[in-house]
């Protein structure tokens, strides 16, 4: 089916990389195009005026957040509850908070209330407009054991968000490790460091978040060369 295609669109230079490896000869038809972000927009989305829930908008800790299907082996969510599980049971505080919806949202609720979590994770639903929502947290978790570049690590970042993410194939795209974020080794031990790296040091969260002010993360200029392509 590649062969009649004109171009073939990666969304990364590592998700290109990964499709030469495996389509070699196809290599001529190959263009980065990157999803398209409007910072504006999205800050924009996210000042509208939103009815919280009571334990997100009063509730003091470490705030984690994540927005995905909720597909739980592809997304990783087991391994990041096993992480919140165990963190938990060492004695820290923190809410993590999960937006989305999927076929596994009710065995993550079991997942949960078998893993003595009700008072630490929360899981809220699809949200039309979840920015508000990721704008009252304080860093943007990622647990998948598999990603392209997802547009819902940068958005976080535009929110001022810093990111904890595994180890995928575009993540030293977005993330700088130890500068606005922290990429950790994709399976369960990483996850659990990495967040409670944020818990054992609070301050990185300032820090990170001072890098990411510095840095350009919308891409509306890619439209022009969206134009180029199909012309």
């Amino acid at each position: 089916r590649y062969k009649k295609a004109d171009k073939i669109i990666c969304v990364s230079e590592n998700c290109m990389l990964n499709f030469n490896k495996a389509f070699p000869k196809l290599t001529h038809k190959e263009v980065v195009f990157e999803n398209i972000i409007s910072s504006s927009y999205l800050k924009k989305k996210a000042s509208e005026v939103i009815d919280f829930n009571s334990y997100l908008d009063h509730y003091n800790g470490i705030k984690f957040v994540t927005v995905c299907r909720l597909t739980i082996h592809t997304k990783g969510l087991d391994r990041l509850l096993d992480a919140a599980k165990k963190i938990k049971a060492e004695g820290y505080n923190f809410r993590l908070y999960i937006i989305g919806d999927g076929e596994d949202y009710t065995l993550l609720e079991d997942m949960i209330l078998k893993g003595n979590l009700k008072e630490t994770v929360f899981l809220l639903g699809e949200k039309k407009n979840p920015y508000p929502f990721i704008q009252k947290c304080d860093v943007y978790v990622m647990a998948s054991r598999r990603e392209g570049k997802p547009m819902a690590v940068t958005e976080a970042q535009i929110l001022g968000l810093p990111i904890i993410v595994t180890n995928y194939a575009s993540a030293i795209e977005q993330v700088k490790n130890n500068e606005d974020g922290i990429i950790v080794a994709n399976n369960d031990e990483g996850i659990y460091e990495g967040i409670k790296r944020v818990l054992d040091h609070p301050q990185l969260i300032e820090q990170y978040k001072n890098k990411l002010q510095k840095k350009e993360l919308g891409n509306e200029g890619q439209i022009k060369k969206f134009y180029s392509i199909i012309q």
